[in-house]
């Protein structure tokens, strides 16, 4: 989010593009996020650490990338942060499968999930302001060199995780079985309705929203 703030000010400071443009381009990298169960049903199948080290592996080469490219077309630059994005996604989806897994060996999952929401709360305003500073200041190429150290800093902590034997299981029953099992329970039908009326009213997000 903090290098999108400055690329999406560059839009409409330099190149001049409509806020409706804008919002629809951040659409098309938000699209990874609708993805998250089929993301889920893929790492329950394997390394859960391997998988957030490819992800975030990935998210650096990108960053690395856009910063280092002093001139880089529009659509290049939105395909790789729909790239950049579907890593985050995949990351996203994996650490919550590592609390599932950790959490249900101590019975702390509920406590795990209110220190992950408040890290992401507490994240959310440091770059909402920190975002608008630096797009201001910067330009969006340095803004992404900005997260490399950030992306070292996961990098260690993730290596130094050690995965549980029995975490890895393959699991044997098919994909499909999964998805036919999981849209028929209506406990999760009835909170996924919940959720999609709830999100249908008018906000200041992206389209797709």
């Amino acid at each position: 989010d903090l290098p999108s703030q400055g690329i999406f000010y560059w839009m409409k400071e330099t190149l001049h593009y409509t806020p409706q443009t804008i919002m629809y381009l951040g659409s098309l990298i938000s699209i990874a996020w609708l993805c998250k169960p089929i993301f889920g049903l893929l790492g329950d199948r394997l390394s859960k650490k391997q998988i957030i080290l490819g992800a975030i592996c990935l998210s650096a080469a990108i960053t690395l990338f856009i910063g280092l490219s002093p001139l880089i077309m529009i659509p290049v630059l939105i395909g790789l942060m729909m790239l950049s994005s579907s890593s985050s996604v995949i990351a996203n989806v994996t650490v919550d499968g590592v609390m599932v897994v950790e959490g249900t060996k101590t019975n702390s999952c509920g406590k795990i999930q209110a220190i992950q929401w408040s890290a992401i709360t507490f994240a959310g305003i440091i770059t909402g302001v920190l975002g608008g500073y630096l797009a201001e200041h910067f330009t969006f190429q340095k803004i992404y060199l900005m997260l490399l150290p950030l992306y070292c800093l996961i990098l260690l902590c993730v290596l130094h995780y050690k995965a549980s034997p029995t975490e890895n299981v393959v699991q044997k029953e098919p994909i499909l079985k999964s998805l036919k099992a999981l849209f028929c329970d209506k406990q999760i039908l009835l909170f996924s309705i919940f959720i999609f009326l709830y999100n249908l009213a008018p906000s200041f997000s992206t389209p797709l929203m």
